[in-house]
């Protein structure tokens, strides 16, 4: 059981394969965003679909998150952050 203590506070989520997310669920990853700046990390998102980049924009969480079309891409994010 890994927590986010256990300096693993760099992170990319792919969202593919997610055909639904509710209104709690951004709550979640916005809380969990959170978290991992407090700890010089961060959250990135990979394959937003339409409906997933939508209901961010409509709950107003669109500029917290970095978004990108591929892992690759995000990756590269990292790297030269780092």
């Amino acid at each position: 059981n890994m927590g986010l203590e256990d300096n693993l506070n760099s992170l990319i989520m792919n969202l593919s394969g997610v055909r639904f997310i509710s209104y709690m669920g951004v709550g979640v990853l916005v809380e969990r965003l959170r978290k991992l700046r407090a700890l010089n990390g961060d959250l990135k998102l990979v394959g937003m679909n339409l409906y997933a980049q939508r209901l961010f924009r409509m709950v107003g969480v669109t500029a917290l998150f970095d978004a990108f079309e591929s892992e690759t891409q995000a990756i590269g994010q990292f790297q030269e952050a780092a």
